[in-house]
């Protein structure tokens, strides 16, 4: 529904964030220019906000200063977070979560040592390594090729969470996308504007984690269309690109940017997981958020003094935006 012309729209700092794909720490200072912020991220902040209307609440800024200069200086305890390819992401999705996981553990008082889990060596020796460094909590970060990792630790001797639905054992606290929110939202947005003939490319390992979040909002709105569903690994991309012509979709709609290209022409593009600064429309993640969050229950755990795998694991969910790209424009405007 439109707003009417009088009406002011509310614009979260959260929405502001999930635009810049930073945190909301990152935003909250951008707009104070005593804190350390780099330049160009601080202007591409702020020319956000301007367009968007954000208006920092002052009084929030006011009791989070006086929070943070409240807090007594002293030891500053070392998290670590474990990585599964080589070299820290400088862009995209991980490199959101990075960023997260930084300004999570700065807020909290504490840092990140990020360890590089890529290589058989790097594993032997780990638990020796944080041992030797003091580190008794740790955060696994997402993707990961073997989601058993019961060898990789003495899992009784550290407090630890998982960022997404990979890891299955330990069965640990965890952060996760709210999978299945987005696809309801994506599958509004479809029939909103009219559309009556959807195909839906997902990847079914990952609909499997996500307790089939994408087929099932898909097949609760479009029950008739069960033939319509692919999965991406059961098809080459060429292969790919002549099935979905031959259904004649009017809006292809996936679980992320990869089958794009092999839409057919014509017809719409609609996203589970897009990039905040491109013109694909879908749900933004928010995976600086994701990661924050994980900062925060792990350190509840630490706190509570939980070890090794819990006895009734959590799950913590976070929602996503959604953003206006240009590819989803409506029925008939291809």
């Amino acid at each position: 529904m439109s707003k009417s012309r009088g009406e002011k729209r509310y614009v979260s700092l959260r929405r502001i964030a999930g635009l810049c794909g930073v945190s909301r720490m990152t935003v909250s200072r951008a707009f104070d220019p005593a804190q350390p912020v780099e330049s160009k991220l601080r202007e591409r902040i702020l020319a956000v906000a301007e367009r968007e209307g954000y208006r920092p609440d002052r009084m929030v800024r006011e009791v989070m200063t006086t929070f943070a200069r409240n807090r007594k200086a002293g030891y500053r305890e070392t998290l670590a977070a474990l990585w599964w390819s080589k070299g820290m992401p400088a862009s995209g999705y991980l490199a959101q979560v990075k960023a997260g996981l930084d300004e999570g553990a700065e807020f909290h008082g504490c840092r990140f040592d990020h360890f590089e889990v890529c290589t058989a060596a790097a594993r032997k020796g780990l638990a020796r390594v944080l041992r030797a460094r003091g580190i008794r909590a740790l955060v696994v970060t997402p993707p990961m090729d073997e989601p058993d990792l019961a060898e990789l630790l003495p899992w009784d001797q550290f407090t630890a969470v998982a960022i997404g639905s990979s890891l299955r054992n330990p069965s640990l606290h965890r952060t996760q996308h709210n999978h299945h929110q987005g696809a309801v939202r994506v599958m509004e947005e479809v029939v909103r504007r009219g559309h009556a003939r959807p195909a839906l490319v997902v990847n079914r390992a990952f609909d499997l984690r996500a307790a089939r979040g994408a087929s099932g909002a898909f097949l609760a709105w479009f029950p008739d269309a069960a033939e319509r569903v692919l999965f991406s690994e059961d098809h080459a991309p060429a292969a790919l690109a002549r099935r979905l012509k031959a259904l004649r979709p009017d809006v292809v709609i996936s679980d992320s940017e990869a089958v794009r290209a092999q839409a057919p022409a014509g017809a719409d593009y609609v996203a589970m997981s897009v990039d905040p600064n491109g013109d694909c429309a879908g749900v933004v993640q928010q995976p600086a958020l994701l990661a924050s969050a994980a900062v925060d229950l792990l350190l509840r755990s630490r706190w509570r003094g939980e070890t090794g795998a819990p006895a009734e694991p959590m799950t913590l969910m976070t929602a996503g935006e959604w953003h206006e790209g240009r590819t989803l424009r409506g029925a008939g405007q291809g």
